[in-house]
């Protein structure tokens, strides 16, 4: 475990004096959510880690506090709850995949999610980096789809069928 992100000794106290959610606190005899700080071994993680590293997302915290990821979210939800942490930005691997929360600890604003792209701006970014060559297959290949197929009269005659004109 890196040692960094271990909390102090002593009655839950955090790093930073954040125990019990209770700035310059003990955490001893704090009910709701500072109680649960005290007793949660894996909050004090998250809040020891979030206050060296602010701006931490959630698969950071997995990873740095040594928890799963279901007990990480429900620990970083209920810190959240309590405002003892707050989202402090967005982030997405690529351009087309989701955003993903950044936490900061300590009581703030929450930075509203970006706004999603509509299916037109998404279109016209994929076109955009498409290669000349790609687009021109993607322009045949829609022409295609919309040309309708004739049958020849002489053949409908000898054969059958109908015209389709």
């Amino acid at each position: 475990m890196d040692s960094r992100c271990e909390p102090t000794a002593g009655r839950g106290t955090a790093l930073g004096c954040l125990a019990g959610g209770v700035p310059q606190g003990d955490g001893g005899g704090v009910s709701g959510a500072g109680g649960f700080v005290r007793r949660s071994a894996t909050a004090q993680r998250v809040l020891a880690y979030l206050e060296q590293h602010p701006g931490a997302d959630g698969q950071e915290l997995i990873q740095r506090c040594h928890c799963s990821k279901r007990h990480a979210y429900k620990v970083i939800s209920k810190l959240h709850r309590a405002g003892l942490v707050h989202i402090s930005g967005w982030i997405t691997d690529n351009g087309d995949g989701p955003y993903v929360r950044r936490f900061s600890a300590g009581a703030g604003v929450d930075v509203p999610k970006p706004r999603a792209m509509t299916l037109v701006e998404a279109t016209r970014r994929h076109r955009e980096r498409m290669e000349p060559i790609e687009r021109e297959l993607e322009n045949v290949r829609k022409n295609t789809r919309r040309h309708k197929v004739k049958v020849d009269p002489l053949m409908a005659a000898f054969f059958g069928g109908s015209n389709g004109s």
